[in-house]
């Protein structure tokens, strides 16, 4: 394709993949100052939602530079039949952490600074009936707030004095985590869509195979059918 001036602007171009190589030759014959290219990234449909029967899960290499420190969103929607199940967690090795789940039908949001953890619960009804809910969660400093389907279910504060999540060494899991991991709720089992932390799409992303992002036994997850 060729370019030169306002009224020569190349047609648009629709390329798939996740890796685009760009070469393009110039001359001496214009006095303009290089060159501006428009892009827009479509999202990808694969990923956005899943549903899975608990065989499989999400896993995150270097986690630690996917996610912010003094400051996170998390923010997701969810159905399922089950009341446990894993949305989400990260541990390095420092005690910081960040653990979200299910728990008796209720959404929970535990994080851990470096000085004691901080834990909010929904109070609402039961959540696994299988019903479409959206969940909204934060956290800036020490206070952490947690919203199900528009309702502010409450806001707390971590213990202690560090407002930063360290957890160097970490992987994120999403959805469950190896056996290896003691204390935490089992894998998720239901349909999950437009998972983003901090602006990241963990499933998303490892579906489309970027680097970093992994689905362990792919073979438990299957699109949404609505």
């Amino acid at each position: 394709m060729c370019g030169g001036g306002v009224n020569k602007i190349p047609r648009p171009m629709r390329l798939t993949g996740r890796t685009v190589n760009l070469a393009f030759k110039s001359n001496q014959r214009k006095t303009e100052k290089g060159f501006h290219m428009h892009f827009n990234i479509s999202r990808l449909s694969e990923g956005s939602c899943v549903c899975t029967r608990g065989l499989g899960r999400v896993m995150v290499k270097h986690f630690k530079s996917k996610i912010m420190r003094a400051q996170n969103t998390v923010e997701f929607s969810f159905r399922t039949g089950k009341a446990f199940g894993l949305i989400m967690f990260s541990q390095g090795r420092l005690r910081d952490h960040i653990y979200i789940g299910l728990r008796y039908g209720q959404v929970f949001y535990q994080t851990d600074l470096g000085t004691g953890r901080g834990l909010i619960i929904s109070r609402g009804p039961r959540l696994h009936d299988n019903k479409w809910h959206n969940v909204l969660i934060s956290r800036t400093d020490r206070t952490i707030a947690l919203s199900v389907d528009g309702r502010l279910e409450g806001s707390s504060s971590t213990r202690g004095s560090f407002t930063r999540l360290d957890i160097p060494d970490a992987v994120g899991l999403f959805l469950g985590a190896p056996s290896t991991i003691s204390g935490i709720v089992g894998n998720f089992r239901g349909c999950i869509r437009d998972l983003r932390i901090d602006g990241r799409e963990p499933i998303t992303n490892a579906f489309a195979q970027k680097p970093d992002y992994d689905v362990i036994r792919r073979i438990g997850f299957f699109a949404c059918k609505s």
